[in-house]
């Protein structure tokens, strides 16, 4: 990027929004700005914020991201780093983190605020999805001429009749509105310039018709096209199909590799994946999971006859178990061998730290030696590497660490004096919190559920929801970003008792001797789960005492 592209993103309103929004928070709110549970800005203070960058706000705005031009500055300057998001607040940072103004850092600052705003644009999308349908949309504008509304309108619609993206044009406004629009984003980084043509698109002044990309719009659209995922094609080898899908969200694995496995009959296709797998990383065997999933019934002889020949052969046995009761069931074995790759995911995602915790509290034995040399006989494919890695956090002061614990509340979302505020550490999972819950209000386990986190879904990877994720890989601490978050958890998708759960506060460390999970209060009857009119029962009286004691069947110490 040369110099006059570098002034041309530092100037981008957006940008320079940014820097009076910080200078705005850091002068007039010392103590900070609220959040709301998503870490967005409150509407309450959205005049305020509006005033400082000079824009109006309409009488009826949902949330911040309805105003691209205060979203997109506000955006920019948390990816900036010149507001930091602190709990359930913001602050404004240092000042010595602005680059100096012919500084070329600019330009990689700008592009992150750019992708950061384009993810960010439309809830329930993935960054990839928002910058695919970016990427497309500067192409459309990369021309000689002006673009008509009705070619944009096009490219919405395409976006609608394919996956993924098509969550993205089904909440995206048409490109071609007025000014709340996604031209409006772009043209707020100076991506674009929009003009007036005679277009009979039937909007007023201010449409965005006749858009064009700008110099700064076309080294966008080049660099974005290198942070899009790689295209998995029919002729890739299985161990690159899996390189390429261990960088993909879990919701577009399937369509992804739709291509090579359309040139593959079912059965091939286990066989090749079940061969790669091993020898690839721990994020990539999920993404194998998840394709071996979908084959359907036509893979199960493969499978049928690779689950004790393969690897993977805990992986195999989980999907076998799916498909009937006969089939072989999780041997101790298996289950430290699950324990490994969470383990694993953790060490590459997280820290040794992490992974060094995991083992501990779920991986029975005396001692580290013990618990590690369960591991090795798990049969995983990386048992020694983690071992490796394992032996040398310990030596290195790094080994098992007691994790934060979460104070959360849960209330049923339909009778709001029935809640419940529970205890739980950081690391557990979204299925461990469905155990927990199921002490808390007094479920039994004969209905199925899910919890809603952002616009994904998650819950038992037996009970084969369409479109949900397994809700043992999603660990707390994931779930919940910061303080006021919230989900939503659904028991029984027949009667629908529906759940909202907010994360109340953090405590950085948990009481000595103290076990996890752990109520703290709550108030009114547990529900009636089957209610029949014809043999009525009697609520049960919330007792904390008999909570904690059902509660305690499914803890764990936390402590050192």
């Amino acid at each position: 990027m040369d110099e006059q592209m570098v002034t041309a993103a530092r100037q981008s309103s957006a940008l320079q929004g940014a820097m009076r929004l910080a200078a705005w928070v850091g002068q007039e709110a010392p103590r900070g700005l609220g959040l709301t549970a998503r870490g967005a800005l409150r509407r309450p203070d959205l005049p305020a914020v509006a005033e400082v960058l000079g824009v109006a706000v309409p009488e009826r705005v949902r949330s911040v991201a309805d105003l691209p031009r205060v979203h997109a500055p506000w955006v920019a300057a948390l990816s900036a780093g010149w507001l930091r998001c602190e709990g359930a607040r913001v602050h404004h940072a240092a000042d010595d983190c602005m680059p100096a103004e012919a500084d070329p850092a600019w330009a990689g600052l700008w592009l992150d605020a750019l992708v950061a705003a384009c993810g960010a644009a439309v809830p329930g999308t993935t960054t990839s999805e928002a910058l695919g349908f970016t990427v497309e949309l500067l192409a459309a504008l990369d021309g000689p001429e002006p673009v008509s509304a009705w070619a944009l309108a096009n490219l919405r619609y395409r976006f609608e009749w394919r996956e993924p993206g098509a969550e993205l044009a089904r909440q995206l406004r048409a490109p071609w509105e007025g000014g709340e629009s996604w031209l409006a984003l772009l043209d707020s980084f100076g991506a674009v310039l929009r003009g007036e043509v005679d277009d009979p698109c039937g909007q007023d002044d201010g449409c965005a018709c006749g858009a064009r990309l700008t110099d700064l719009g076309f080294w966008a659209m080049e660099r974005l096209r290198e942070r899009l995922p790689k295209p998995i094609a029919a002729d890739l080898s299985p161990a690159e199909v899996l390189a390429r899908l261990s960088n993909r969200e879990p919701q577009e694995v399937w369509w992804a590799a739709r291509p090579w496995l359309a040139a593959r009959r079912a059965g091939q296709a286990a066989a090749e994946l079940l061969a790669a797998a091993p020898q690839a990383g721990a994020r990539a065997r999920v993404a194998a999971f998840e394709l071996l999933d979908g084959l359907g019934d036509e893979a199960l002889p493969t499978l049928q006859a690779l689950h004790k020949a393969s690897a993977l052969g805990p992986w195999v046995r989980i999907l076998l178990a799916g498909h009937s009761d006969t089939e072989p069931r999780l041997s101790p074995a298996d289950q430290v061998w699950f324990h490994t790759e969470h383990a694993l995911t953790l060490l590459a995602e997280r820290s040794p730290a992490d992974a060094f915790t995991h083992v501990w509290q779920h991986v029975d034995g005396a001692d580290l030696s013990q618990r590690l040399a369960a591991v090795r006989d798990s049969g995983h494919p990386q048992a020694a590497e983690l071992q490796s890695v394992l032996l040398a956090a310990e030596q290195g002061g790094e080994g098992r660490r007691a994790p934060r614990v979460l104070q959360l509340k849960a209330s049923l979302r339909h009778a709001r004096s029935v809640w419940r505020r529970v205890q739980m550490p950081a690391d557990a999972t979204l299925g461990d919190l469905h155990q927990a819950l199921r002490a808390l209000f007094g479920w039994g386990d004969d209905h199925l559920h899910f919890f809603q986190v952002g616009g994904r879904r998650y819950a038992d990877v037996f009970h084969d929801l369409e479109d949900t994720g397994d809700e043992e890989w999603l660990r707390l601490d994931t779930a919940f970003e910061r303080v006021g978050t919230t989900l939503s958890y659904t028991y029984d998708l027949g009667d629908c008792w529906d759940h909202d759960i907010a994360l109340d506060k953090i405590l950085d460390q948990p009481e000595s001797g103290m076990l996890y999970p752990r109520c703290t209060a709550g108030t009114g009857d547990n529900p009636i789960e089957d209610w029949n009119p014809e043999c009525p029962q009697e609520p049960v009286a919330f007792d904390l005492t008999a909570v904690n004691a059902a509660l305690h069947g499914r803890a764990y110490d936390t402590g050192r």
